[in-house]
């Protein structure tokens, strides 16, 4: 036998075992039909740096009694050998078992994040196989509760009233919530604690606030609440205040007078009113107090009934939002409002037709253009797509087994006819 035949047998044989080892270790991960059942994700939209919780659980459907060990885990850009995190020996899995695999992942930049969950599987034989799972989070800004601070003028050296309004858009209830008034003034009691919110409800808090100083000054709301899903978030507001001196007055200028300008109804039943207060006369009032007046038709909406405007200089102004239930045909909503001149109040009712405005009124908290404070928040939803079902029948099993055999016949035939050549 010259030495080209033998090393064409030599080569036709260790093509052959080569072919038989690669199916060996398809039909062992077959048989070990292990598979990445489900991944998850809490919160479901996490916020640019926040920390997420995400949950792999792999399945042993394997038929036989042998366990499989995961030697890794670890998550991928998809279609990148970029590496967010790995998880080195979780564990082993039993026939008909399951793994629960947990890691943290945190993304600084907004978007939509298309990845892949990976993970090494061996067999008893000591066969590995690799499995992958897709994976999309949605990293953006969290909208379930949002913060308003309305800007107001403000007079030097008074005590100025400021209300931060925390509106949870969520379904459910948020949980110790914080909020705290910090800025350029003086603010009396900057931190407030309350156990919850309701969801699809609001809570206003009312500071007081003392600026030594004319000019614009800044002040920021911070609220820290945590989610039905146990995530804590902070979302924070600023506010510009324009503090002026106190206003003069002499014997031809005319008091103070409050008048609601600029207003727009919206909805019918529960309806929004949005507007203005404004001081149409020459000298400084204080103690400016809007509210729904109730009648038989016209009742006040909890604590949106009611808006605390402070003190107004002449010509200044102050935005407001009120909320009514308004029942059977009633035409216009009462607003009554109270407010000090020189020490005497005075008080004032101004009827508000319903529907007044032309489009959707202005929101702070976001609200769209159909009625309903359910209505106001929009949700994202993260999707999964699940894994690709393996087919693991006998036939499949021959069927496989099959290509190699012929290929090993064929080619121990071919390394036979250049022996005998």
């Amino acid at each position: 036998m010259t030495r080209t035949r033998v090393l064409a047998v030599a080569l036709a044989v260790a093509l052959a075992l080569q072919s038989v080892a690669a199916v060996a270790g398809v039909a062992a991960a077959q048989d070990a039909g292990v598979a990445i059942s489900d991944v998850t994700v809490v919160p479901e939209q996490p916020a640019p740096g926040e920390e997420f919780e995400v949950t792999v659980n792999l399945s042993n459907y394997g038929g036989s009694d042998e366990s499989v060990r995961v030697t890794d885990l670890y998550v991928r850009s998809n279609g990148e050998l970029k590496e967010y995190t790995r998880v080195d020996n979780p564990g082993a899995i039993p026939a008909g078992g399951q793994l629960t695999v947990p890691f943290t992942l945190s993304f600084e930049e907004k978007g939509t994040k298309n990845l892949r969950v990976h993970a090494t599987v061996q067999t008893g034989d000591g066969d590995y196989t690799k499995l992958q799972y897709p994976l999309y989070v949605t990293v953006d800004e969290p909208d379930d509760v949002l913060v308003s601070m309305p800007t107001s003028e403000a007079t030097a050296d008074e005590e100025t009233p400021v209300n931060v309004t925390v509106a949870n858009g969520a379904s459910e209830p948020i949980t110790g919530v914080s909020v705290s008034l910090e800025g350029d003034g003086s603010v009396a009691t900057s931190e407030r604690v309350v156990g919850s919110i309701e969801g699809a409800s609001d809570r206003a808090f009312n500071y007081t606030v003392n600026f030594s100083e004319t000019g614009p000054h800044d002040l920021q709301a911070t609220v820290t609440y945590t989610t039905a899903q146990g995530v804590t978030r902070t979302v924070t507001e600023s506010s510009t205040v324009d503090v002026v001196n106190e206003s003069t007055s002499d014997g031809d200028e005319i008091e103070g007078e409050v008048g609601l300008v600029s207003v727009e109804t919206r909805g019918s039943g529960v309806t929004t009113i949005q507007g203005e207060a404004a001081n149409v006369g020459g000298t400084r009032v204080e103690s400016v107090v809007l509210r729904v007046r109730e009648t038989e038709s016209v009742s006040p909406m909890s604590a949106s009934g009611e808006h605390f405007v402070g003190g107004l200089n002449a010509s200044a102004f102050d935005t407001f939002e009120l909320i009514a239930e308004v029942e059977g045909n009633a035409s216009t909503v009462p607003v009554e409002v109270e407010y000090l001149v020189d020490g005497e109040r005075l008080t004032k009712v101004q009827q508000v037709p319903v529907d007044s405005g032309d489009g959707a009124a202005p929101s702070d908290f976001g609200r769209d253009s159909e009625p309903g404070r359910e209505e106001q928040f929009g949700e994202q939803r993260m999707q999964q797509t699940p894994p690709q079902e393996r087919s693991t029948g006998l036939l499949g099993g021959i069927g496989g087994l099959l290509v190699p055999v012929v290929l090993v016949i064929g080619l121990l035939g071919g390394g036979y006819v250049l022996w005998r050549r």
